[in-house]
C-alpha cells in the first residue's frame, strides 16, 4: 500500500511527494515530552482498586509501565495494553506478598532464590486447578513467564545504569 502513488497525497511545490509518516511519535526523541506526557496520562487512567494501588506504588512495576509507554511511543491506542500488563504484575505481586507474609517490593522477588515463589504465585494468579492439570485463565500464566523475564531485564538495567553513575 505504501508504494502505490495516489493522486490526492500531498506534494511539496516542487511537485515531489512528500514522504509519509506512519506515527508522528516515531520521529519523537526517547525520553522527549510527549513520552512523559503520555506516561502519565496512561498511569491517570488506570482504575485505582486494589491492584490500582499495588501497581502505582511499586518502582519496577512503574519501570515496566515506563518502558512499554517508550516501545509504542506513548500512543494511546495501546494505553489498554500497557495497563493491562501493570495490573497482571501487580496480581503477581499481591499473590507473592500474600504467600510470603510480608510487604516487599517486587524487585525483592526477582532473584534466582525466589524463583520457586515467583512461578507457584503465577500458577495461583493463573488459576490451576486442584489436580494441577489445567488452568482457568491459560493466557495469564502463558503471559507471567514473558513479563517475568522483561521485568528481570528492567532491573538488571536499572543495576547497570546506577552502577556508571557511581562515582
Amino acid at each position: 500500500m505504501w508504494s502505490h502513488q495516489c493522486s490526492l497525497a500531498p506534494t511539496k511545490s516542487d511537485g515531489s511527494k512528500i514522504p509519509r509518516i506512519r506515527k508522528a511519535s516515531a520521529t519523537a526523541a526517547v525520553g522527549s515530552v510527549t513520552d512523559s506526557v503520555g506516561y502519565s496520562a496512561m498511569l491517570n487512567g488506570m482504575r485505582m482498586d486494589d491492584i490500582g494501588q499495588v501497581a502505582s506504588k511499586d518502582a519496577l512495576i512503574l519501570k515496566l509501565g515506563e518502558c512499554l509507554c517508550k516501545r509504542f511511543g506513548g500512543d494511546p491506542e495501546q494505553f489498554n495494553y500497557i495497563r493491562s500488563k501493570m495490573r497482571l504484575v501487580a496480581k503477581l505481586l499481591i499473590a507473592l506478598r500474600k504467600s510470603s507474609g510480608d510487604f516487599s517490593t517486587l524487585s525483592d522477588y526477582i532473584v534466582p532464590t525466589k524463583f520457586q515463589a515467583v512461578l507457584s504465585a503465577a500458577k495461583e494468579c493463573a488459576q490451576l486447578n486442584a489436580t494441577g492439570t489445567e488452568y482457568v485463565a491459560p493466557s495469564s500464566a502463558v503471559k507471567s513467564g514473558g513479563i517475568i523475564r522483561q521485568l528481570a531485564e528492567i532491573k538488571q538495567s536499572n543495576v547497570e545504569e546506577s552502577s556508571f553513575n557511581v562515582s
